[in-house]
């Protein structure tokens, strides 16, 4: 009883990217009968073609639990709407990153699988390096405080962005709250003005650092 307990009390999902999550449930709701059956039989259904170390160990794991699969089923075929919260009632939050491509998949969990669900996407980072941190965990939109001395960066204002093949950047103290640009990164491992073609909204908070206040922006 003690796997029944645990799988129905589970409070939060993590995982590093939205998009992790989000396939896994697209893969709960095509092969949900299957597990089921695996679920009432406690163990992994014969034809699965897994090794056979793999599927001894999973089965160890295993015990059968016929009334946990019942509840599941009747949820599975009322549908996947907000399925997340009809199977695990108690679960209070996803934890992952839907920043950049990401957001995409945070969107597509906000209105499918994990809909009436807060998703908390604790960091703003890409390839060239580690951007901002959300210090908002209860903000239903995420954003984020910029972390300025881990990459050096520049910004175009959109409209010349548009319009300029070479338009002129500005730097972070030259920035206006409530304009929006568009990001040049470089980094110490070599990248150099890389345009990274992501559009943000500039907003302003003052924090305390070292006795004295220092601008950070908020993306």
């Amino acid at each position: 009883m003690h796997t029944v307990w645990y799988t129905f009390y589970i409070g939060y999902l993590e995982a590093n990217f939205a998009s992790l999550i989000y396939t896994a449930f697209v893969s709960l709701e095509s092969n949900w009968k299957d597990w089921l059956t695996d679920l009432r039989n406690g163990y992994i259904k014969p034809d699965l073609n897994i090794d056979s170390s793999v599927r001894k160990r999973l089965n160890s794991e295993l015990s059968p639990f016929p009334d946990r699969a019942n509840e599941l089923q009747t949820e599975f075929e009322r549908g996947f709407l907000g399925i997340a919260k009809k199977i695990w009632p108690y679960m209070n939050f996803i934890l992952c990153v839907d920043s950049g491509s990401f957001q995409v998949y945070g969107d597509l969990l906000r209105k499918t699988y994990c809909k009436g669900l807060h998703i908390y996407s604790p960091i703003y980072a890409a390839t060239e390096g580690f951007i901002g941190i959300n210090l908002w965990p209860f903000s239903p939109d995420s954003q984020y405080l910029m972390i300025p001395k881990v990459l050096f960066y520049e910004f175009i204002p959109i409209e010349k962005s548009l319009s300029c093949e070479q338009p002129e950047t500005l730097l972070l103290h030259e920035v206006t709250e409530g304009e929006v640009y568009e990001m040049v990164i470089s980094n110490c491992s070599g990248l150099y003005r890389c345009l990274k073609e992501s559009v943000k909204m500039c907003s302003f908070l003052f924090i305390p650092v070292r006795g004295c206040c220092e601008s950070c922006w908020i993306p």
